[in-house]
């Protein structure tokens, strides 16, 4: 990986302490958002991780409060880092005003659609369904991939559309976690470091014309 994005990205990101969210199943070991928090605890990011007691079958309620609970412990701006239903989780905490101010923005990958998921995987996630379309009251940035069994592109887009949130189009990388044998993902690191550099340019004060979908 090119230690010049890695080393930009680590000075922006001293100012904020990344919260991961995984989503259902939880992140493995070879995952990019485990591999992003060892990337950053490296670099001496401060980072910390959701824990669900129960990754397979996720109970709506406690999935929230530990979720809000963790959220509380960040002594800084946090930035959100929610992958699949852990995007979903987020927008509900959001709905439900739980989520305290100092969240600054969120990086939500392949949301889980919820209402229209696979089959086979639909049921353990109904309790989080429909869809929270609520505008989230800070900077986010949606990433949807083209072949994704959980999130049409046409869906992704309207998620961003009512989020507030910026869409990028991430290509063909299937749901964008334990399955997608990306590595460190590069290309989200990116995205992350563009959705940082939008809230560190507001927090100055200063403007530029928001995109709402970035190629």
């Amino acid at each position: 990986m090119p230690d010049n994005i890695v080393q930009h990205l680590s000075a922006s990101l001293t100012a904020f302490e990344l919260v991961v969210v995984p989503g259902l199943d939880g992140s493995a070991r070879h995952h990019w958002q485990s591999m992003w928090q060892n990337l950053f605890q490296a670099k001496g990011i401060s980072i910390r991780r959701v824990n669900q007691k129960i990754w397979s079958t996720p109970h709506y309620n406690r999935w929230i409060m530990t979720l809000v609970s963790t959220v509380e412990k960040s002594r800084k701006p946090v930035l959100l880092v929610g992958h699949s239903l852990g995007c979903i989780l987020i927008a509900h905490a959001v709905e439900q005003g739980l989520l305290p101010d100092t969240v600054a923005g969120a990086l939500l990958v392949a949301p889980a659609d919820v209402e229209n998921g696979p089959t086979q995987d639909i049921s353990r996630v109904a309790a989080f369904s429909p869809v929270p379309i609520s505008p989230l009251p800070f900077p986010a940035l949606v990433v949807g991939s083209r072949n994704d069994p959980w999130l049409s592109v046409t869906r992704a887009r309207m998620f961003a559309k009512h989020w507030n949130a910026s869409f990028v189009d991430a290509g063909r990388k299937g749901h964008i976690g334990n399955q997608s044998h990306l590595g460190c993902w590069l290309d989200g690191l990116m995205f992350l470091d563009r959705l940082t550099q939008t809230i560190l340019i507001e927090k100055t004060g200063l403007r530029y014309p928001h995109k709402k979908t970035l190629q």
